[in-house]
């Protein structure tokens, strides 16, 4: 970041990051959390490499094992690695884009993608640290791409380890190398990344649950929910957290196909050369099939996937010399993105609210001797009215939690 303007924007977003997540801090577990504790609690890491919902989180349920050793059940370090892990995943991420040819006063536009308000959910929940781990693996694995054979491998098979971006890597890999075949470009070293891609997917299919077959099963009849949440998971990058505006983001992300094929330019082989671009598609294409849910595409943690889709939609954007007043469109680019601040539940409605009602749950034990009413009130915080946990083990739990508080 060469502009003074740059590093001033930098500095804000991240000193308003911290404030956020100091001032109005989240000090509870959430949902799945409690799954990965008690596991932990009884097994220790025997299970370490055991899925969880269909996923490898290795290295979460690493991290949730020194929380319970060494931390003392709390909830608040996540979301201190998790901006960590955002931070060093942007200065990655920078480092690599860079290898284009665009204007670097431009490189807030960046920033404000990888910093979007909507990764605020994401933040303040300790288990989705693992979305975090990802961007961050994923952008290593990037860096490397095509400088560095080893290291490229050993961030694909780490990836691989923690959640499903590794499986979007290993069916980008196949397609790179499928592609370049056909375009008769390919290099040794894409089928060498080819066999492993296939060796890792079919180790993810050895080790499957089976849910995924039920999906693919049915996947005939959700053909035209699974185009309409691709589409859409591209447009609701840009838009607040609200239902109805799911319909608008199919409709933006149709616009930016459009923009790409007429305006940028691009076809198949263009899009090649473009890796995040290409990863974003993959990550939509394989989300809009594996959760073929009508309103599933609107939901935040999806951004930290499609962001890296439009990273490289703002470097095709930034190649083209012959679009007039970029400096303007890229701050109304900008806003957009930054209002969702402001919009509710995202931002700072998140995480105030996340703060409130860690504060009920504070306030209710601190107030009341008998805690059977606190109990039943976390729980109906904290399991949002829905409560599949054993209430024993919760209480348990909660209990050493409020020990860390008090």
């Amino acid at each position: 970041m060469k502009t003074n303007k740059n590093i001033f924007l930098f500095s804000f977003i991240i000193s308003l990051c911290i404030l956020l997540i100091i001032i109005f801090p989240n000090k509870f577990y959430w949902v799945d959390d409690y799954y990965i504790i008690k596991d932990i609690e009884e097994n220790g890491l025997k299970n370490i490499f055991n899925k969880f919902n269909s996923h490898f989180i290795v290295f979460t349920k690493f991290l949730f094992f020194l929380d319970i050793k060494f931390f003392n059940y709390n909830p608040q370090i996540y979301s201190f690695l998790s901006l960590i892990l955002i931070i060093l995943s942007f200065f990655v991420l920078i480092k690599t884009v860079k290898n284009n040819k665009f204007d670097q006063k431009f490189i807030f536009l960046f920033l404000f993608i990888i910093f979007s308000p909507k990764i605020f959910v994401s933040i303040s929940q300790p288990i989705n640290i693992t979305w975090f781990l990802s961007v961050f693996l994923t952008s290593i694995f990037f860096y490397y791409y095509g400088k560095n054979l080893k290291l490229s491998l050993i961030f694909l098979y780490l990836n691989f380890l923690n959640f499903s971006f590794g499986i979007v890597l290993c069916f980008f890999l196949i397609l790179k190398f499928l592609f370049k075949k056909y375009y008769k470009n390919s290099h040794k070293n894409d089928a060498i990344f080819f066999t492993n891609s296939i060796f890792l997917l079919f180790l993810y299919l050895f080790f499957n649950e089976g849910s995924s077959n039920i999906i693919l099963a049915d996947l005939y009849r959700k053909v035209p929910i699974i185009i309409f949440n691709f589409f859409s998971l591209l447009g609701n990058f840009y838009l607040p957290w609200i239902k109805s505006l799911v319909y608008l983001g199919f409709i933006i992300g149709i616009v930016q196909f459009l923009i790409m094929k007429f305006i940028f330019r691009l076809d198949m082989k263009n899009i090649l050369n473009n890796n995040f671009i290409l990863f974003g598609i993959i990550f939509c294409l394989l989300t809009s099939v594996f959760r073929p849910e009508l309103y599933n595409s609107i939901s935040p943690r999806y951004v930290l996937g499609t962001m890296f889709f439009q990273i490289g939609f703002i470097i095709e954007f930034l190649k083209i010399k012959k679009i007039k007043k970029k400096t303007f469109i890229s701050y109304v680019f900008s806003f957009i993105i930054m209002i969702n601040f402001f919009t509710p539940y995202l931002g700072f409605h998140w995480q105030i609210n996340r703060a409130y009602k860690s504060k009920l749950i504070e306030e209710c034990f601190y107030k009341n001797k008998v805690n059977d009413k606190c109990y039943k009130l976390s729980q109906k915080i904290l399991f949002y009215n829905k409560m599949t946990f054993n209430k024993n083990r919760f209480k348990n739990i909660i209990d050493k939690t409020m020990e860390k508080k008090f």
